[in-house]
């Protein structure tokens, strides 16, 4: 297969569109701009998204984690194969804003108490979009985040947060409040988590749209469809980063209140999630 616009055979899967360089950073977008300047940033944003080296970055995380494949049985085996002689047309209608995502593949999976805790699976694409989404708006995103979050961020985890509370008892801090969020990847209100991201990206456009497809998307069950008005799917590589953006403004008022803390999204010694707290008075 030739590239449509070069003539020539693809080096590899992603086939370049635009150059990115690895070491650009973008910054958070912030107060009222114009509808163009919006337009802009979010347009660069989702070059930068659908740029080969990103793309294939992603790739390669997706398939370095493993994972079954979704509701259109594409396995991470077969993926190659499959997006092959569909690349023009999905990279064609992401950029128009035209490609609805697949809703994911809902499994359930045991907690350490016996009880059930619902995954959702997207499709190996879809994980490979999202996976590319969520490098680019780290980098948008992460530097604004509050130092005392250790959760899903890079260069950050659990050891850290642990660390954390064991500098703060010997600075004399001698109770411990740990407190966990039920249910909370379920229950993530989706629109204060878009809200937030027209807030830093400087209103509506392709890349907070897309992320709101990837919302609503939905997900079978039993061969049943059931839509989802809330929370984001366990499973999706841009949930924690979207749970994150919500936090922040928990973390914020925390430190306000003058409260020491470490917040971490995941146990240090199991695979499974947890949205932890932990105050130190």
């Amino acid at each position: 297969m030739t590239d449509s616009r070069t003539g020539e055979n693809p080096k590899y899967v992603w086939q370049a569109d635009l150059p990115w360089e690895a070491t650009h950073k973008h910054r958070p977008v912030r107060g009222k701009k114009q509808p163009r300047q919006n337009s802009c940033l979010q347009t660069e944003l989702m070059e930068a998204i659908l740029s080969s080296s990103n793309l294939e970055a992603a790739y390669h995380r997706v398939k370095s984690n493993g994972g079954a494949g979704g509701v259109d049985g594409v396995t991470l085996l077969s993926f190659r194969e499959w997006y092959q002689p569909r690349r023009e047309g999905l990279m064609r209608r992401l950029r128009i804003g035209s490609y609805l995502p697949d809703p994911v593949r809902r499994i359930y999976i045991e907690k350490e108490n016996n009880k059930l805790r619902p995954i959702g699976i997207p499709t190996v694409f879809d994980r490979v979009i999202q996976q590319a989404m969520n490098q680019i708006l780290t980098q948008v995103f992460d530097h604004s985040f509050s130092e005392h979050s250790y959760g899903f961020r890079p260069e950050r985890g659990a050891h850290g947060a642990i660390r954390a509370v064991q500098a703060a008892a010997k600075a004399g801090y001698r109770w411990v409040v740990d407190i966990d969020l039920q249910s909370f990847f379920d229950t993530v209100p989706q629109a204060r988590a878009l809200q937030l991201l027209r807030e830093r990206l400087g209103g509506s456009g392709p890349v907070v749209n897309l992320i709101k497809a990837y919302l609503k998307s939905g997900y079978i069950e039993k061969d049943t469809f059931h839509s989802t008005v809330e929370g984001v799917p366990q499973g999706g590589p841009l949930s924690p980063l979207l749970s994150n953006l919500v936090l922040d403004e928990l973390d914020r008022e925390l430190e306000k209140r003058g409260l020491r803390f470490p917040l971490s999204s995941q146990r240090p010694t199991t695979t499974n999630f947890k949205c932890g707290l932990t105050l130190l008075l």
